[in-house]
């Protein structure tokens, strides 16, 4: 039986629409419901793909994944503890975001092209203060082995095209 790594149960995202002073003040306020009770499970060593409509939510639904956006209402439970993310505090938040991240649908847009790929692959590692110096630089060869980009010395100093 495969061990579920995040139950998402009824997501919303909703985003208040900029009306009149009037219309606040009435109690009309309106929203855009980018996110309208998503659930799904994601298995452990599952591959976890979002697909759907330009438009439809697919970025929104990740960005509260991640906690990029603090969701409306609902549950994203993850890991062993089934932890709300939802709930977390800074603290917390920090840990998950160690374990999780969203591939946007256009990674170049977001990808600085001055980086060489050691740059790329070391910034998380850099970022969340794993390893010293020599493990880091470990970690990237065999992360770049284990993506096919072998041999590794070929592709390491290479900037991004």
């Amino acid at each position: 039986m495969e061990e579920t790594l995040m139950e998402v149960r009824g997501l919303e995202k909703h985003y208040p629409v900029d009306t009149g002073l009037l219309t606040q003040l009435t109690g009309g306020q309106r929203y855009v419901h980018a996110v309208d009770g998503v659930s799904f499970d994601i298995k452990k060593g599952e591959i976890f793909g979002l697909a759907g409509e330009s438009g439809c939510g697919k970025t929104t639904t990740a960005r509260c994944l991640t906690r990029l956006d603090d969701p409306t209402g609902g549950e994203i439970r993850f890991g062993d503890d089934r932890r709300n993310i939802a709930e977390l505090d800074r603290s917390g938040l920090h840990d998950y975001r160690r374990q999780a991240q969203i591939i946007f649908q256009d990674p170049f847009e977001s990808m600085n092209d001055r980086f060489t790929v050691r740059k790329w692959v070391v910034e998380p590692l850099v970022i969340h203060d794993i390893g010293a110096d020599e493990a880091q630089e470990t970690r990237v060869y065999e992360s770049l082995e284990q993506a096919g980009l072998t041999p590794v010395d070929q592709f390491i100093d290479r900037y991004l095209q």
